[in-house]
Formats: structure tokens, sequence, C-alpha cells
């Protein structure tokens, strides 16, 4: 895996529950369909989504990614 914190222009932000920039795609195992599939997010703490593409690469992953809602935290979970 390659870290995807920035591509093409298009930053990341942190983690909004650790703050961690280790946000990268990843596959799966489904064990219970006996498959796989791509989750994008946190590999410092697991926060993960199932990413539009097979790669994690897709503006829209990374759209996602960034959206937070109003009054965000800005990393920590703690609220500050």
């Amino acid at each position: 895996m390659t870290d995807r914190t920035e591509r093409e222009g298009l930053a990341l932000k942190p983690c909004p529950f650790c703050g961690g920039t280790n946000i990268r795609w990843k596959w799966v195992e489904a064990f219970s369909c006996d498959s796989s599939y791509p989750v994008f997010g946190c590999m410092s703490c697991n926060v993960t989504f199932e990413a539009d593409s097979e790669d994690g690469q897709t503006e829209w992953d990374h759209e996602r990614w960034n959206r937070r809602a109003p009054g965000e935290t800005k990393g920590g979970g703690d609220g500050r």
C-alpha cells in the first residue's frame, strides 16, 4: 500500500477520531461470503468505509473522507 494523504492536489484531512494521517485503502476479507472488498480510511484507528473503487483512488472516496459534520472535532475524538 502507498500513502494516499495527497492525490492530484486533493489533500486528505486527518482522521476525525484519532487525528491520524495514515489514510489509505485496503482489501478486507468478508468471511461469510468468501470474498473481499475495498475499504478506505484511517489505518491508525481502523475507521473505514467501503471504497467506491477497487483502489480507493476515486475523487468520490476522497471527498467522502474529507466531509465533516458542522462543529467537527480536530482529531483525538474528545471534542476539543
